[in-house]
């Protein structure tokens, strides 16, 4: 399809094959997609899942900004595919929102990175309802990245507090106290912050 029909025509392997792995701290580097070979993706869901797989690989790679363009490529193919029949976003767009604000959020740009975070969480409502009974990972998950962008930029203590305890009951919810079987890691996680 579109004239793809290798990995060459997207990046060149000699590009890739140049990783440089070190034993302390593995370090690789993968070239940018060309502009005008993003275009010719095909604009399938799987498509955008790698493209978004990517750009996870590379964020935790420590390559914020080249990972930011792999999730906007994401975001661009899903929101082209992912509209319910009802106009509801899909939680794929949610998802992909919510790492494009991690991301904008690590590379300073908290107040832009807030956007991101409320619109995902916007869709989330929108997809699981937004009263107090909606237990979802990824609303506590978007509730936490929320609070940490908002005191990224000296945001309210209390707004920060909110969204964080808003979190914690969300992810109590799914896990559990800790009474019968031990505090589940991400509630761990919360009260950590």
């Amino acid at each position: 399809k579109a004239g793809i029909k290798s990995i060459d025509d997207i990046v060149s392997l000699d590009e890739i094959s140049e990783m440089d792995v070190q034993q302390s701290e593995a370090k690789f580097s993968i070239p940018d997609l060309d502009e005008s070979k993003l275009e010719k993706l095909p604009i399938h869901r799987s498509i955008a899942a790698t493209l978004s797989y990517i750009g996870d690989a590379l964020f935790f790679a420590n390559q914020i900004k080249t990972s930011l363009k792999y999730y906007w490529k994401s975001l661009e193919i899903l929101k082209k595919l992912s509209i319910d029949k009802d106009g509801t976003p899909s939680e794929e767009i949610a998802a992909s929102y919510n790492n494009i604000g991690a991301t904008l959020n690590r590379l300073g740009f908290s107040a832009a990175a807030i956007c991101y975070f409320e619109e995902a969480l916007d869709i989330y409502h929108a997809i699981y309802g937004k009263n107090s009974n909606v237990i979802h990972e990824d609303i506590a998950s978007t509730l936490s990245n929320l609070a940490g962008a908002v005191g990224s930029i000296g945001g309210r203590t209390d707004d920060v507090i909110q969204y964080l305890l808003k979190a914690l009951v969300v992810q109590i919810k799914l896990h559990g106290d800790g009474k019968r079987h031990g505090v589940h890691p991400t509630i761990a996680t919360t009260y950590n912050k």
